[in-house]
């Protein structure tokens, strides 16, 4: 009876074994979850261990860099022959035509970044009076010398040029100080001193198109733009001499007898100096250049830069002062005729241009050259890098857009082996 009994007892052992080591034998996957009650076990449905679709970084970030080449190469080869440009940040396009391009107006930010570096943006002009024997009410000759502050003005001049009232130079302050001195006549004359220049006032190879109105009479010293009255038509031939004249009249419109005549002279050393007036800070006067299209500030410019680096107030010493500075931002060189970009023989690279605009960028209302011509581009373009471009705009332009393009991240995803 009791062996009768184990058969089937021996069975059923021997079937729970086996559904016991099935159950065993079976993988099940499990994760802890964090949650507000502590580590929980879930599920994790199928996943194919290998997919596309979940490409690695390493390999997007090939394929990113392999797209942004291409893009790069469309760029560069779309600037047409005899253009040039310049993408900053970390683009850092550089494509330059041989021998430079003009680029007109807009070469004047590669002045005022070599202003600013050379002369430092606290540079004041000063135009002082100097004179021998004074003893109360009387001297002998007055000395006018220049300091080459080309916004040296009469009140009446400053008030006719509205545009940039509060940029300009009062001469009369010169005049104030002698009547505050006590000096009531001067017995010599008046003399006018702009040897710290030379006397080259005007580029000859200016177009026919920039008259004497618009610009050309650039001297150590020159009073309301070297005009003989407020009239813009007015214009003396010698602006020095002109200068000397204007602080008669200022002179004897404050009651002081002047008995000698002004004239230009050289100032013999040693007279002691008796009043001064300085300019605005060099960066406001940099900013009244951009602000209002002026070219005669760039010519004054040009050369204060030439004395301070080389003790000569030339344009070409100006102009090789700039080109070694730019050779020093690591930029192509550049060949300059003037401060102002009127000449035609002006040439300069836009990596030039792109070194100019980041060192002086913050003179301009925008961050933008204004008076950029049509195919020409300096400045930021909304959110993109940096651009100097100088040559066809259309062309250069569709060329940026691919810069400024996102690249489309997700669809790369979406890539095969």
């Amino acid at each position: 009876m009791i062996t009768i009994a184990l058969v089937p007892a021996l069975g059923l052992a021997a079937v729970w074994n086996w559904a016991r080591d099935e159950v065993r034998s079976t993988p099940v996957v499990t994760v802890p979850s964090a949650s507000a009650e502590g580590a929980s076990v879930i599920g994790v449905s199928e996943t194919v261990a290998v997919s596309f679709r979940r490409v690695p970084s390493a390999l997007l970030a090939e394929v990113v860099e392999r797209e942004s080449s291409a893009r790069l190469e469309g760029v560069v080869d779309a600037v047409p022959e005899g253009s040039c440009l310049a993408v900053g940040g970390e683009v850092g396009i550089r494509v330059e035509a041989d021998g430079g391009v003009s680029a007109g107006k807009l070469q004047r930010i590669i002045l005022a970044a070599a202003a600013l570096e050379v002369l430092g943006p606290d540079h004041r002009y000063v135009t002082s009076l100097h004179a021998d024997g004074l003893s109360g009410p009387v001297i002998g000759d007055l000395y006018m010398i220049g300091g080459g502050d080309p916004m040296l003005a009469t009140s009446s001049f400053s008030d006719v040029m509205r545009s940039v009232p509060s940029w300009w130079t009062p001469v009369e302050a010169l005049a104030d100080a002698l009547v505050l001195l006590g000096v009531e006549r001067i017995a010599g004359d008046v003399v006018a001193d702009g040897s710290r220049y030379d006397d080259d006032l005007r580029p000859t190879d200016w177009p026919a198109s920039v008259s004497l109105v618009e610009a050309g009479r650039v001297d150590a010293l020159v009073v309301d733009r070297g005009r003989l009255s407020s009239s813009p038509r007015n214009v003396a031939f010698d602006p020095v001499q002109a200068a000397a004249r204007t602080l008669v009249d200022v002179l004897r419109a404050r009651g002081v007898v002047v008995e000698g005549f002004p004239r230009t002279g050289t100032m013999p050393p040693d007279v002691p100096p008796i009043a001064s007036v300085r300019g605005e800070p060099l960066s406001r006067v940099l900013a009244g250049m951009f602000n209002t299209d002026d070219p005669d500030i760039a010519e004054f410019v040009l050369k204060e830069i030439g004395v301070r680096v080389s003790g000569r107030g030339t344009r070409a010493a100006g102009a090789d002062a700039i080109a070694d500075l730019v050779a020093s931002w690591g930029a192509a060189g550049v060949v300059m005729t003037d401060g102002s970009g009127l000449g035609p023989d002006n040439r300069v690279s836009c990596g030039a241009l792109l070194a100019g605009w980041e060192r002086a960028n913050g003179l301009l209302p925008d961050g933008l050259v204004e008076f950029a011509g049509e195919g020409d581009v300096l400045g930021t373009m909304g959110d993109g890098p940096p651009v100097a471009a100088i040559g066809s705009a259309p062309v250069i332009a569709d060329a940026l857009s691919l810069l400024s393009d996102p690249l489309d991240v997700a669809s790369l995803r979406e890539v095969s082996p």
